[in-house]
């Protein structure tokens, strides 16, 4: 339904169309790859540039697939696509390579149990480094003459 609005001249402007898609400016904010999750599983996107793609699989990552968002939405439009074939993987197009073709992200899932052993050895990991930046029991003396001060880390 059309609706006809006046201006302060007196004439009639353009109609307003009713149910139209939300114009969204240029130039503003957007989540373009957010993406509601996958039951037992931690979704990352992942840029097809040099070898990342094949170490997210060695690490456990598998191709997410259309079929499997069903009517999910990724940023602010629909998955669900006529010309996507049963399996095909999800990717967008998120800018250029080096040598101006195409650079592709594909949308990757891994297990969440193996997600969350693969965070734990990294924070294992920074707690280490953290824990060596403030031992000098295996300083020499020569170094611990040449400090001074202290640092307290805590969380």
């Amino acid at each position: 339904m059309n609706e006809t609005t006046q201006s302060k001249t007196g004439r009639s402007s353009k109609p307003r169309r009713q149910n139209r898609k939300e114009r969204v400016p240029l130039g503003t904010m957007r989540s373009q790859l957010a993406v509601e999750s996958i039951e037992g599983y931690v979704l990352r996107w992942v840029n097809d540039r040099g070898n990342r793609v094949s170490h997210a699989e060695e690490g456990g990552y598998e191709f997410t697939t259309y079929d499997e968002l069903g009517d999910r939405v990724i940023g602010d439009h629909n998955t669900t696509s006529d010309s996507a074939e049963e399996g095909t993987k999800v990717s967008k197009k998120v800018g250029t390579n080096e040598n101006g073709a195409p650079l592709m992200s594909y949308l990757m899932k891994i297990r969440k149990e193996w997600y969350d052993e693969d965070q734990e050895k990294k924070a294992d990991y920074v707690d280490q480094t953290e824990q060596s930046i403030v031992d000098l029991d295996g300083a020499d003396s020569d170094f611990k003459s040449k400090t001074y001060g202290s640092i307290n880390i805590s969380r």
